[in-house]
């Protein structure tokens, strides 16, 4: 009993500094599909495209690709998207032509595996302004392995 109680003492010692942490804003501890940590300023104006011509299943409405990297087996797509991670995670969810084989979401970060029935997208999303994020694609070949196609 008293070393449980010498425990939660070192615990609340511990643990007290960090009460007062922040910057006046409430904001959740934990992360929800609602909420969003990262940067907090309003987006600019989106990045231009370096890239023109790009059709791609797996890319969002909306993205603006800057960069393609074609290899013998697989492409890397990088672009912006005005989304949060959220956001995105939803759209490719919600796509019927697509099947979200794993998804992980942290809402300031979202990663995917999503196929198409014949290739896959290791998707990864970072937010970088409120309502924008970076957005990372590499596809393979549906019989790929993992490594393949880690983004």
């Amino acid at each position: 009993m008293r070393t449980r109680g010498i425990l939660l003492a070192i615990a609340m010692i511990t643990l007290a500094p960090l009460g007062g942490c922040g910057d006046g804003e409430e904001t959740s501890s934990a992360v929800t599909t609602t909420t969003v940590r990262g940067p907090r300023q309003a987006c600019g104006p989106p990045p231009t495209s370096s890239v023109h011509g790009v059709r791609e299943t797996f890319l969002p409405a909306g993205a603006v690709v800057t960069d393609v990297v074609p290899a013998a087996d697989r492409t890397t797509i990088e672009a912006y998207v005005p989304q949060t991670p959220v956001q995105l995670r939803a759209e490719y969810e919600g796509r019927p032509e697509l099947k979200v084989l794993e998804s992980e979401d942290e809402g300031h970060e979202a990663e995917l595996l999503v196929s198409d029935g014949t290739r896959r997208a290791a998707i990864k999303a970072e937010v970088v302004c409120r309502s924008g994020s970076s957005l990372r694609l590499v596809i393979a070949p549906e019989q790929a392995t993992s490594s393949t196609t880690s983004p």
